[in-house]
C-alpha cells in the first residue's frame, strides 16, 4: 500500500530485506571454482537501521531543541543521542489498528493511523460448532444411523475475518433392545370369519376372527413379517325365530330372548 508505513518499521524492513539480499552471477557453475562465487554475498544483506523505507534521514543535533521537528507525519519529536550527535526519533503508534486480519500502518502523507490487511487464510477466530441433531435412520429397523451439526471456521479475507459454515456428519448406533417388535410396514388382516359361539339360540352377539400379517423390526436390525390372529364381536339378528327354551306351545326370539307367542283369543 504506497505511502502508509508500518510503525515500527516493520513492512519498511521487510521490503529492504526483499532487496537487501543478493547473489553474485558472475561466477561460472564449474564445482571446483571458489565457493564464494555461488553463495550470497554477506555483506550486501547487513542491516543499516537508517537506510531501512521507513526510517528518517539521520539528523544531527547538539541538544534535544535540534529534535524537535519530525522529519515525516509518521514521526514523533525526538531526542537527542549526545553520544552519536544524532536524533533519534519515535514512529507513530498505529497498533490500536491491530487486530485479527490487520496491523496498523501510519500514512505517511498526514500520519493517520489505517489498517493493512496482513493475515489472508489465516485462523481469527474460534469456530463455532453446533450440537449434534437427534441420530437419524434410513428405516424403523436400523441400528446404524448419522447425525450432523453445523461448524462455521473464521479467516481472514482481504482484512475482515468472514466465516464459512459447513455440515459435519457423524456415525450413530442404537440397541437392538430398542428397536425390536417396533412396526416397519402396514398391518394386512383378512375379512373376519363366521360369526359364531352365541350362549344360546336367541343370542345376537358372537365372536369372529381374522388371520393378520405384520412387519416388525427383530433385535438384528432386519424386518420380518410374523402371522398372527385377532378376535372381534360380531352380531346377528334373531328376532322372530323359534326357540324352544320358553316352555310355551309358541317360542319366538325378542331382542335376545325366547319369549312365548300370546296365542290370543281362541288360541
Amino acid at each position: 500500500m504506497p505511502g502508509l508505513s508500518r510503525t515500527p518499521g516493520v513492512l519498511g524492513l521487510l521490503a529492504w530485506f526483499a532487496v537487501g539480499c543478493s547473489f553474485d552471477s558472475s561466477g561460472n557453475s564449474d564445482v571446483n571454482n571458489d565457493a564464494a562465487a555461488s553463495t550470497p554475498d554477506a555483506s550486501s544483506s547487513a542491516i543499516d537501521a537508517s537506510s531501512a523505507p521507513d526510517a528518517p534521514p539521520p539528523v544531527e543535533c547538539e541538544s534535544a531543541a535540534d529534535c524537535q521537528t519530525p522529519p515525516d507525519p509518521c514521526h514523533l519529536p525526538g531526542v537527542c543521542n549526545l553520544t552519536l550527535n544524532k536524533c533519534e526519533f519515535s514512529a507513530v503508534d498505529c497498533t490500536s489498528e491491530d487486530d485479527a486480519c490487520n496491523v496498523g500502518v501510519c500514512n505517511i502523507a498526514d500520519g493517520s493511523c489505517e489498517k493493512f490487511p496482513s493475515f489472508e487464510g489465516t485462523t481469527c477466530q474460534s469456530p463455532n460448532i453446533g450440537s449434534f441433531t437427534s441420530c437419524s435412520f434410513a428405516t424403523p429397523c436400523d441400528l446404524a444411523g448419522t447425525r450432523s451439526r453445523s461448524r462455521t471456521d473464521f479467516t481472514c479475507n482481504t482484512g475482515s475475518c468472514d466465516g464459512t459454515t459447513t455440515i459435519e456428519v457423524d456415525d450413530c448406533f442404537r440397541l437392538g433392545g430398542d428397536v425390536v417388535g417396533d412396526p416397519c410396514g402396514p398391518d394386512t388382516c383378512a375379512a373376519c370369519g363366521t360369526c359364531s359361539g352365541f350362549s344360546s339360540t336367541c343370542d345376537e352377539t358372537g365372536s369372529c376372527s381374522r388371520s393378520c400379517m405384520r412387519d416388525q423390526c427383530t433385535a438384528l436390525g432386519a424386518c420380518v413379517t410374523v402371522g398372527y390372529t385377532i378376535a372381534e364381536s360380531c352380531t346377528r339378528m334373531t328376532d322372530g325365530d323359534t326357540c324352544p327354551s320358553c316352555g310355551g306351545a309358541t317360542c319366538v326370539c325378542d331382542e335376545g330372548s325366547c319369549t312365548e307367542v300370546d296365542p290370543g283369543p281362541g288360541g
